[in-house]
């Protein structure tokens, strides 16, 4: 039996834990629990009812609409012959989405074709699958608009990517890509991968970023990097992807389970500063992720970095 099998089946034997595991990976103890505090609970339970108690209350009344679709009310948008939301405002300028991903294959890298074209793209938080569409209130933050099921269906397919295959994942494809950019006039993006600390099957830097040549539009998909902040060749693999042309790494604090400030992380940001990356956090609690990972990406975490790498530059 090879090495590389035998380390999947030590893996699948030691798995237990399920879906929580592999939907955020890099599982363990926290050292520093007193970092995060009843008072941090309490404030982050309180802006969700500010924000709950302001909807509607704003300069240009409730905005509230059915699904994406229904964004074709407001004067910027239509829907075209198939159904799919338009930016039509040609006085609207392109712009740069620096926050994209592609549909993901991990762990045992189930089929993907990231070359494929599908009918439609089912979104992790597919506020389209259904007609109409889901009540989309623009004044409360997203991911709050979706039932329990809907975010039981997000939490399944983060699953399914690692194992037989994620649905949703099948349609997160460069061409549905391409095709929602010039929808929404959107000229160019950063395809940003996140590492997962995985045994195996983590290389969604090297995928993608294969893929997008494959395609030949790297004119208009730009390659990012990421790196797992506990891992043992990460600084290797920061200079292997800068090397390439990559120049934007993300790091999520609260998926990959570690605290920005913390002093192992520092070598991290003085390679990077080094090499001109940057840095791309995920920041803040979204809410969605399990309670235990809501400690990492508080605002005061990354106050050390900002202050001890000047020339570092970070996108929070």
């Amino acid at each position: 039996m090879s090495t590389s099998l035998l380390k999947r089946r030590r893996f699948l034997l030691g798995l237990g834990a399920g879906a929580g595991t592999l939907a955020m990976a890099g599982c363990g103890s926290d050292p520093a629990a007193g970092r995060y505090t009843e008072a941090d609970i309490a404030l982050l339970a309180e802006q969700r009812e500010r924000e709950a108690a302001n909807a509607g209350k704003g300069p240009y009344g409730p905005q509230v609409y059915q699904g994406y679709r229904g964004l074709a009310e407001l004067p910027w948008f239509d829907l075209d012959a198939g159904g799919r939301l338009r930016c039509t405002d040609e006085t609207v300028p392109q712009s740069i989405d620096v926050h994209c991903h592609l549909g993901m294959s991990v762990l045992f890298e189930p089929r993907l074709d990231l070359q494929a074209r599908t009918p439609r793209v089912r979104h992790l938080l597919d506020c389209d699958a259904q007609e109409p569409g889901c009540r989309l209130d623009l004044d409360v933050y997203a991911n709050n608009n979706f039932t329990e099921d809907a975010l039981s269906d997000l939490r399944l397919s983060t699953v399914a990517q690692a194992l037989w295959g994620s649905a949703f994942a099948e349609t997160q494809t460069i061409p549905n890509l391409l095709d929602e950019m010039d929808a929404m006039r959107v000229q160019q993006a950063i395809i940003l991968p996140i590492k997962m600390g995985l045994p195996f099957g983590d290389s969604q830097t090297e995928r993608w970023r294969d893929a997008i040549l494959e395609a030949g539009v790297d004119d208009r998909l730009i390659s990012g990097l990421s790196i797992f902040p506990r891992g043992e060749t990460r600084i290797e693999e920061m200079r292997a992807h800068a090397s390439t042309g990559a120049r934007l790494m993300k790091i999520h604090p609260t998926v990959q389970a570690f605290y920005p400030d913390d002093p192992d992380m520092m070598e991290v940001y003085e390679e990077a500063q080094q090499l001109g990356l940057v840095i791309f956090y995920h920041g803040g609690r979204a809410g969605i992720e399990p309670e235990s990972r809501h400690r990492y990406a508080l605002p005061r975490h990354y106050e050390a970095v900002l202050a001890n790498f000047p020339k570092l530059q970070v996108i929070l």
